[in-house]
């Protein structure tokens, strides 16, 4: 499950007409678009304030244009597209916290979690489905492949009624206004006038110091949940670098897609691991024939799983160099 990040200049009333999209704009499709400020070619340097900004607002205008696809039922891709955004903004969020005043950051974040949780439930359903229907879809299906399917699709129809339903509350309501208030005045503090091509990259330096340790804590035979730690730091590197990129230049640019192979990597190994784990849970409730079935899976996604292990080390090699990194300026 992969997933891009630039910035706009602010527009506080185009904002908010974005963010409650009219009729007119829900029966087309949006296409976002391209950044008014270069930073890189700004004379007097940009601020770490206004790289953040511009990163912020690109984040948010792009979930504000998935999460009315999502509303649209336009399918799983609008809600990974959502999902990615959502977790992007809180990252980004966490990651370069020292340039927000704290307390109103702090509660975005605790709401961007809830809307997190919510279109993590129904994207966990989307790649279930997608990993698993084709061994159970067929037209001449047995009872024990309709019984797992069947299970997966209340689970799937459970996840996006909960999310729909949860976008039709006040909460997702005030969670929107909130993003609006961002996205025209953020709350920067003293620290966001520091130069941006300085901080940033202190800033990235950091996430990129936290990964390579949590990699080389990785003993021969890691478990699951070691690997799925270094996919996390992964993801808040990458994500802390493109919203760098703008104003650092191709250098991030060219470190973010590295660090996305490895978090494409490690994002394969964990769906497999995570679809096993669903088969494991689910034979439980089912008889000894549908159990049987669902072991034969089982095995398939275990293999899929040391497939995508094995590739990952490849992927934290093309990354682990001192032409990727160098111009973090760390050992």
């Amino acid at each position: 499950m992969s997933e891009p990040g630039a910035g706009r200049r602010p527009a506080p009333a185009g904002v908010v007409r974005t963010l409650r999209p009219t009729p007119a704009a829900r029966r087309r499709r949006v296409t976002p678009a391209t950044p008014l400020i270069d930073l890189v070619a700004t004379v007097t340097g940009a601020t770490a304030g206004e790289a953040i900004t511009l990163a912020v607002r690109s984040t948010v205008e792009g979930l504000v244009v998935q999460q009315a696809l999502v509303r649209l039922a336009s399918g799983s891709d609008a809600v990974h597209r959502a999902r990615v955004a959502t977790r992007r903004l809180r990252s980004d969020l966490r990651t370069y916290s020292v340039l927000f005043d704290p307390e109103p950051i702090a509660n975005l974040r605790v709401e961007l979690g809830w809307l997190a949780d919510l279109l993590g439930q129904a994207r966990d359903a989307d790649i279930l489905l997608a990993r698993l229907q084709p061994s159970l879809g067929s037209d001449e299906a047995t009872a024990e492949q309709r019984e797992i399917l069947e299970r997966l699709n209340r689970q799937h129809g459970k996840a996006q009624m909960e999310l729909m339903t949860a976008m039709a509350e006040p909460r997702y309501s005030a969670l929107l206004d909130s993003l609006a208030r961002l996205t025209a005045a953020p709350p920067l503090s003293e620290v966001a006038k520091a130069p941006a091509d300085e901080f940033m990259a202190m800033i990235v330096s950091g996430t990129w110091h936290k990964l390579r340790s949590a990699v080389r804590k990785l003993d021969q035979h890691p478990d699951d949940a070691k690997m799925h730690a270094v996919r996390i730091e992964a993801k808040r590197c990458r994500y802390a670098a493109e919203a760098a990129a703008p104003a650092m230049g191709v250098a991030a640019t060219r470190f973010a897609e590295a660090v996305a192979g490895l978090q494409q990597a490690l994002g394969d190994y964990n769906d497999a691991v995570v679809s096993a784990g669903w088969l494991t849970q689910a034979s439980g409730h089912m008889d000894a024939s549908t159990a049987f079935l669902a072991g034969a899976l089982h095995e398939a996604q275990d293999g899929l799983a040391r497939k995508a292990r094995r590739r990952w080390p490849a992927a934290w090699r093309r990354l682990d160099r001192k032409k990727i990194y160098g111009w973090l300026n760390v050992a």
